[in-house]
């Protein structure tokens, strides 16, 4: 709960029910009281994408853009699902455009590195990955 407001986001994870979803819901409140912008996409936020790219690609455009210049992105949980290729590359994409800029990120998640590459494609998830540890300390639970 130490943390603030940067350029450096936080990689909380450790096993389930250990408090690291509670924590970062903390923080976000913390920040939106501050007057921070913010975005949430946990496991199911493929399902919000797809539901948008339906609509129209602009639909799913504008969506993603959202995510990418909020002030804070939180991940919860997001990667403990398979995700589909479309769904990957928007997702590299957020990150990588929120890196690129300096923009926090907040991830909580029970995987290792391994079993997250295990989910991801060989192409986008080494980087994926490297992305979220080069950008954020990490805090195990």
């Amino acid at each position: 709960l130490q943390w603030q407001y940067g350029r450096r986001g936080l990689i909380l994870h450790g096993p389930s029910g250990k408090g690291k979803s509670r924590c970062a819901w903390m923080l976000l409140k913390r920040e939106f009281l501050a007057g921070r912008t913010m975005a949430v996409l946990d496991c199911s936020f493929g399902f919000s994408y797809a539901a948008k790219f339906s609509l129209s690609a602009a639909e799913a455009t504008r969506w993603i853009e959202m995510r990418m210049t909020v002030d804070i992105l939180m991940l919860d949980d997001t990667l403990k699902v398979k995700l589909t290729d479309s769904v990957e590359q928007a997702l590299f994409a957020i990150i990588n455009h929120r890196t690129e800029r300096g923009l926090p990120t907040i991830t909580t998640t029970n995987d290792t590195g391994d079993s997250l590459a295990d989910r991801l494609s060989e192409d986008r998830g080494a980087a994926l990955i490297r992305r979220l540890r080069e950008f954020a300390d990490s805090i195990t639970f």
